[in-house]
Order: C-alpha cells, then structure tokens, then sequence
C-alpha cells in the first residue's frame, strides 16, 4: 500500500494568512493541527463534530459541503487557542471576525512578521 503524501510543511507566514481566512469558517481537523504545527504547537488541537447553526445567520459558523458532522474548530476559536497555547496575549474583541484578526495580528507581533 503507497504512503499518503504529506502535505509540504506551512511557513509562519502562511499559517497566519490562512488563520486569518478563517474568522468565520468550520476548520478541518487535518487544516487546524497542521497550521498549529506552523506556529509551534504540537499539542493536537482540541476539535469536535461540527453543524452549522441552523438559522442560517450569516455571522455564525459557515461549513463547505460534506462538513456537517465531520471533526474539526471554528476558525476564531481556533486563532485564541493557538493564542493561548504560546501564552500570547490579544485583545478581545467584539464579532468573531474582529477576535480572529486581533489574535493573528498578536501572533504576527510575536513572530515578528508585521510588516512595517
């Protein structure tokens, strides 16, 4: 039986981007534990079954097709645990959206890609 490929390994860089895309959507466990390796957590991220709410608000959680049910974390969620777990601190936000953004931003501060 032939290996599985692994996906090649994600720069800091590209962790924080796809993060940062990620504000309102459900992440798949593969995606999650992948980006928090990039960031140097090795500690599997803590994800569950997922299911979109279930009146359609648009600032809630957005699955693709397929994903109900499968393993994975909301991306915000995601961004604060990986916060959490390099003891970085962000500032709470209101909207899930601007969490995610101020904790990639924190996370940019720490891992000195902030661009000036």
């Amino acid at each position: 039986m032939p290996d599985k490929k692994r996906a090649p390994e994600m720069t800091v860089e590209d962790a924080l981007s796809a993060l940062a895309g990620w504000h309102h959507s459900f992440v798949s466990e593969e995606s999650a534990n992948r980006v928090a390796r990039a960031l140097g957590v090795q500690k599997p991220v803590p994800c569950h079954r997922g299911y979109s709410n279930l009146d359609s608000d648009p600032k809630g959680l957005s699955m693709k097709a397929g994903q109900e049910g499968s393993r994975g974390i909301a991306g915000w969620s995601l961004a604060q645990w990986i916060c959490t777990r390099l003891g970085v601190a962000y500032e709470s936000k209101m909207g899930r959206g601007f969490q995610t953004q101020s904790c990639v931003e924190a996370l940019s501060k720490h891992f000195n890609t902030v661009k000036e």
